[in-house]
């Protein structure tokens, strides 16, 4: 990032850690489009840079004697990077006619715009691959990958269970629920509740398909929802170029929907993360899947 502009963004990690991270593109695993994600060289995890927006607020940072005119909120939180592969697997099992291949071919196509070779690199990235593959040994350390819908399917099961206990201890997410889980009659139907807006919650980091998946794979039903002004969304999308300009304003091209007047109740075309949920400085989705399943 060689261009002066500087924005405010909130983390854990302390000053020598932020200065291994470095700027990379990977497709987003919504959408498929180009975006800056950070890789720490030093740890080998990929991070993402979330903004966080109020409804119709405009505010700034004033940081010592420098003030800072875009006050958006954000967040630099560490991302499992299985989201981001999911799709990636699923279009080179398409391209090669459902085979099983190296991962050096799997993540090698679409590098003038994406560094996918920086997954491999990931700590513990190839062993985490069996959640959502089928493998096979064609040489001594050599192995072939292919994805399995099912498996796939498992492993995302498994990050809406760990979420739904999140609901009770953070009264943010309890609360988007409430009139929901009032409506409910049987324990059944109020572990529905949690479920069904905890698939919601990880939509953010599913395509249509995989979401309408997920769905199907839980028997839960795609429901309606109010679009809610403010959301969180990931802020670098689309050319580094374009956002790290002077004079630029608080917005990117985003993936997900800008402030606005608020929308009628629909089905989305595209889930659209925390749609329910008013999200105001709300923790990064993926800070609560910091542990690795073994």
């Amino acid at each position: 990032m060689t261009n002066n502009t500087k924005f405010i963004a909130l983390t854990t990690a302390n000053r020598h850690d932020l200065e291994s991270l470095t700027p990379i593109h990977l497709p987003s695993p919504q959408t498929g489009q180009s975006t800056l994600y950070l890789h720490d060289n030093d740890h080998q995890h990929i991070y993402e840079v979330q903004r966080v927006t109020g409804v119709g607020r405009k505010t700034s940072w004033l940081i010592d004697d420098i003030l800072y005119k875009d006050g958006t909120m954000r967040h630099i939180t560490h991302v499992d990077p299985l989201f981001i592969a999911l799709p990636i697997l699923e279009n080179a099992r398409k391209e090669s006619d459902d085979k099983f291949r190296i991962l050096d071919d799997i993540f090698s196509f679409n590098q003038d715009e994406n560094n996918l070779a920086y997954l491999l690199r990931l700590k513990g990235f190839q062993e985490q691959l069996t959640h959502l593959c089928d493998t096979q040994e064609v040489a001594q350390d050599m192995h072939v990958y292919r994805l399995n819908d099912q498996k796939a399917l498992t492993w995302l099961q498994k990050k809406v269970d760990q979420l739904v206990p999140k609901f009770d201890t953070i009264s943010l997410l309890k609360s988007s629920i409430t009139e929901d889980l009032e409506k409910a009659t049987t324990e059944e139907e109020k572990q529905d509740v949690y479920r069904q807006e905890a698939t919601y919650l990880l939509s953010k980091y599913l395509n249509e398909s995989w979401f309408t998946a997920l769905l199907k794979h839980l028997g839960l039903k795609e429901i309606e929802v109010d679009q809610e002004m403010g959301d969180i969304t990931n802020y670098f999308t689309g050319s580094t170029s374009t956002y790290f300009k002077a004079s630029q304003t608080s917005t990117s091209n985003s993936t997900s929907a800008e402030t606005g007047p608020p929308a009628k109740k629909r089905k989305p075309e595209v889930p659209r993360s925390l749609a329910k949920v008013n999200t105001r400085g709300m923790k990064s989705l993926t800070s609560f899947f910091q542990k690795k399943e073994k």
